[in-house]
């Protein structure tokens, strides 16, 4: 029997309860600079007042990220898909089709987001709830193609899945949901016995991680300091995670990312960049890239990773030195191990700037250096996807 990783099928589930249409608590602020001399002589600057946002568009923006990382890393067989407390049914399918980064973002801007009120959530919300819930799970027991391709090759799977539940136990009892979850989990799967087992289209569900993700504006104390596990039924084992809202969401976001998919941080540091706004002076710029963990298990084998590792915003990265090798291509034809790569700060002109370096098909080198050994990594690109070597 194959066991379907649980990060095969992904379920984002919005809360779009009325309480998200809250300030989340951070402002952000935006300049416009032209980079023209003319510009520049007279430093006209337009600036934009400060930018307020909601609970739900951090939400949903944190979601997009972790998306955006998630495809990057795995262009196959990582599937996500979209529900909100006010639908019926989930927003796209396990299709491959129906997959990537824009198709996500256009299902979201279908959404309405919620309205300010101050009433408390109704009974009837409640309902509703339920029936996300349900359509969640009805999700989960659907085979996606990579399954329904084993089952066809008479290879059994243990059907597998997450479900990450972004609300606030400001307005939602934890409880009631996993008691809730777990009895639905029971009664489909007695159902999908009695009139679907052979039907390979759908499959009972082995197990369920449901990650609760209790969000609270930046103002607001958190409602837990670590994270809550709780094994509810044999099928059924809940996370319980408390976040502030804005930037720390993503943070947060990033953070299981590397839990879910096995990735790490490495940092390439002292990337040589032209300032923006003056072309004739440069500075040197960090990049943080996320990439399977796998890159450093010789780091590991070789007991060098601790020496290696540094803290930055909570998270262990390896930090590599950039370096432009004035040598010839075929002395870096052996490698050890390889990877898909992509940058946290995605949108960032430093970011930007490395992989444009690395799309450029030539080959950049980036090292650490220790007082007891030297090791060197290299960087370069194959075709239109960026990939980590290590030497």
């Amino acid at each position: 029997m194959v066991n379907t990783p649980i990060n095969h099928k992904t379920i984002f589930l919005f809360d779009n309860s009325n309480y998200f249409a809250i300030n989340c608590g951070q402002t952000f602020e935006f300049d416009i600079s032209s980079k023209s001399k003319a510009s520049n002589q007279s430093q006209n600057q337009n600036k934009i007042n400060p930018l307020n946002k909601s609970l739900w568009t951090c939400t949903v923006e944190a979601a997009i990220e972790f998306a955006r990382i998630v495809y990057d890393l795995f262009p196959e067989n990582k599937l996500i898909r979209l529900m909100t407390t006010k639908h019926e049914n989930t927003l796209n399918t396990w299709n491959e089709s129906e997959q990537g980064l824009d198709t996500l973002m256009n299902l979201m801007g279908t959404v309405h987001p919620p309205f300010p009120s101050t009433h408390q959530i109704s009974q009837s919300e409640e309902l509703i709830l339920c029936r996300a819930l349900n359509a969640s799970l009805n999700a989960i027991a659907q085979s996606t193609q990579m399954q329904q391709n084993l089952i066809k090759n008479k290879i059994p799977v243990r059907n597998r899945g997450r479900i990450i539940f972004f609300t606030s136990s400001n307005v939602r009892k934890f409880e009631p949901i996993q008691e809730f979850l777990a009895k639905a989990i029971e009664e489909l799967n007695k159902i999908i016995d009695q009139a679907a087992k052979n039907d390979i289209a759908i499959q009972k569900i082995d197990k369920i991680e449901l990650v609760i993700i209790d969000m609270v504006p930046i103002d607001q104390n958190l409602t837990l300091t670590k994270e809550k596990i709780i094994q509810n039924s044999p099928e059924l084992r809940t996370h319980i995670l408390s976040s502030k809202s804005g930037s720390n969401l993503s943070l947060k976001l990033i953070q299981l990312t590397q839990k879910f998919y096995d990735l790490a941080v490495t940092s390439v540091t002292n990337i040589p960049m032209k300032e923006e706004l003056n072309a004739n002076s440069s500075a040197n710029y960090d990049v943080d890239i996320l990439h399977h963990k796998s890159l450093h298990d010789q780091l590991k084998i070789s007991g060098l990773l601790k020496n290696c590792l540094v803290s930055k915003d909570g998270v262990n990265t390896v930090c590599l030195k950039w370096s432009n090798p004035k040598t010839n291509i075929t002395e870096f034809n052996l490698t050890t191990n390889s990877s898909r790569i992509t940058p946290i700060d995605v949108n960032s002109r430093p970011s930007s700037c490395l992989t444009s370096f690395l799309l450029s098909g030539l080959i950049y080198r980036v090292f650490f250096s220790l007082t007891i050994k030297y090791l060197c990594r290299k960087m370069c690109s194959f075709g239109n996807s960026p990939c980590n070597n290590i030497n």
